[in-house]
């Protein structure tokens, strides 16, 4: 997520950057089936009533395409962590493409006017 902390006008601090990540990972391991709907309602409320931010607009396809071809080179492979659940996390190495897609729309649904 360095590309949103240093977004310009639009920068946001490390631990926002985190938060807007976490929140992206619980939709899309929501979207995978890893977690239920009500377990990814319950860890986007935690993160809004920590007045965490949940969504950015920069977040976007192309900056998702140049985070994971980034970390493809420095972790052998995609490896991307999502929740299993709470307090708990897996790393799969799986993710598709239309998966992304899909959770990135999923996600500014639920997050980008909440």
């Amino acid at each position: 997520m360095c590309a949103l902390e240093a977004g310009g006008e639009s920068k946001l601090l490390h631990g926002e950057a985190v938060a807007v990540d976490m929140a992206f990972s619980t939709v899309l391991a929501c979207t995978r089936g890893h977690i239920d709907e009500s377990t990814r309602d319950l860890i986007l409320r935690t993160l809004r009533r920590l007045e965490l931010p949940t969504y950015h607009p920069m977040h976007d396809a192309e900056l998702c395409d140049r985070a994971l071809a980034a970390r493809r080179s420095f972790s052998q492979g995609l490896k991307i962590p999502l929740p299993v659940g709470i307090g708990a996390a897996r790393i799969f190495d799986d993710v598709t493409p239309e998966q992304i897609d899909e959770a990135l729309r999923l996600w500014e649904a639920l997050c980008c006017c909440a």
